[in-house]
């Protein structure tokens, strides 16, 4: 699994903002790819990416299909 440089992501007490300078340093040497085609970086890359797959998509329709039936019922 890749992973970002600890100083980018583990802070103490506090939340840090990442610069622009910052984000080009974190991201240089990732190897990960953007695939989706909609993605224009790689933060939507990975929320498209958890929101778009198969299992995902599933589990949206069955929870809609659930609470429908179960409001049905009052």
């Amino acid at each position: 699994t890749t992973r970002f440089p600890q100083k980018f992501i583990h802070f103490t007490d506090k939340y840090s903002r990442l610069s622009k300078a910052d984000f080009e340093d974190m991201l240089k040497s990732d190897p990960r790819k953007i695939t989706v085609k909609e993605a224009e970086n790689l933060g939507q890359q990975f929320y498209l990416g958890k929101l778009g797959m198969d299992f995902t998509v599933e589990m949206r329709r069955s929870v809609k299909a659930a609470l429908k039936e179960w409001l049905k019922k009052d």
